[in-house]
């Protein structure tokens, strides 16, 4: 580790000028949550961001069920439902994410030797979702924009071979997006300072979670494909209204 991360002396940051050293000086962030990490930005952050994309494309969600066919048997969702169902999930979404993510990075570095508190690695990370707040943010802003686009995303069929492959192209981009580029390097100086590994090392730690991750994305996707397909096919047709 002779390349690893050694942090300056200056004056403390408060939190708002830690949240903004995230974009203009992400290392000396990092350096003073790796002394005092702080929770409270993370989870603003984390909540607002997931809270209003997931409440919003529910609401949608929920409007595109509306129009499409119903399977015997099968419950009508109203977009009411979906968004007090986002109520209750966005929390457990919000804080599984930030705790799973954290922990997958922990685990790793003690791979590479990595040293340091989990506290303040999981306060790290969170800072470090700047990049995905913002872009949930302007997800949310188009899905209010264009909700005709987005209900027809939300009513497509995955059983379609260029919808599958749209879905794909757009999953896989998510995951190599610019946002997404921003956060990695965010993570790995985030790693590096709070676990005081090598740059080397914290590229490691990064970047194999993150591409076991994009494995299972396009797997999970084409599963769900198989599977709706197979759910589909048991499935009888609906019986015409009665005259």
């Amino acid at each position: 580790m002779d390349d690893a991360y050694e942090p300056p002396s200056g004056p403390e940051m408060n939190p708002l000028q830690t949240l903004m050293a995230v974009v203009t000086r992400p290392q000396a962030a990092f350096d003073r949550l790796a002394r005092k990490p702080e929770w409270g930005i993370p989870s603003i952050m984390l909540l607002a961001g997931i809270g209003t994309l997931y409440t919003t494309s529910m609401r949608f969600a929920g409007e595109a069920m509306k129009n499409m066919p119903q399977q015997p048997g099968m419950p009508a969702l109203s977009s009411e439902f979906m968004m007090i169902l986002s109520i209750f999930l966005v929390p457990i979404i919000s804080a599984g994410t930030w705790f799973i993510r954290t922990g997958v990075l922990w685990v790793t570095s003690l791979l590479f030797g990595g040293e340091g508190e989990f506290l303040a690695l999981l306060s790290a990370i969170g800072y470090a979702w700047l990049p995905f707040f913002i872009q949930h943010a302007l997800m949310t802003v188009w899905l209010v924009i264009a909700p005709d686009q987005a209900g027809q995303q939300a009513g497509m069929n995955i059983q379609d071979p260029a919808v599958l492959r749209r879905a794909l192209i757009f999953s896989v981009g998510q995951h190599i997006g610019p946002f997404a580029i921003w956060n990695l390097i965010l993570c790995v100086i985030a790693v590096a300072t709070v676990l005081r590994l090598s740059r080397g090392q914290a590229v490691a730690v990064v970047l194999i979670p993150w591409f076991l991750q994009l494995i299972w994305r396009i797997g999970y996707m084409l599963f769900s494909s198989q599977l709706a397909g197979m759910v589909t096919n048991m499935t009888p047709p609906a019986s015409p209204p009665s005259p």
